[in-house]
């Protein structure tokens, strides 16, 4: 398995995004959209290649839509 490793930037999103979404919704939206999240990262992590490479290197781009399309 190949280890993940979240850019400062990319933490810093998704804590903004984490934070609109409890603003907007409720905590069980937001558990929801992490759950999510933490299962799609977890696939790549096992199988790095269900995402496109970023600029043709070894980092992964990962994006998906619930129910907005968010990009990692």
């Amino acid at each position: 398995m190949k280890q993940v490793i979240w850019a400062p930037t990319a933490r810093r999103s998704l804590r903004r995004t984490s934070d609109f979404i409890s603003e907007l919704w409720n905590e069980q939206v937001k558990t929801e959209f992490l759950n999510q999240l933490n299962f799609r990262v977890e696939q790549i992590r096992r199988n790095p290649e269900l995402a496109p490479s970023f600029q043709d290197s070894e980092v992964r781009k990962l994006e998906f839509t619930n129910p907005y399309r968010y990009t990692i």
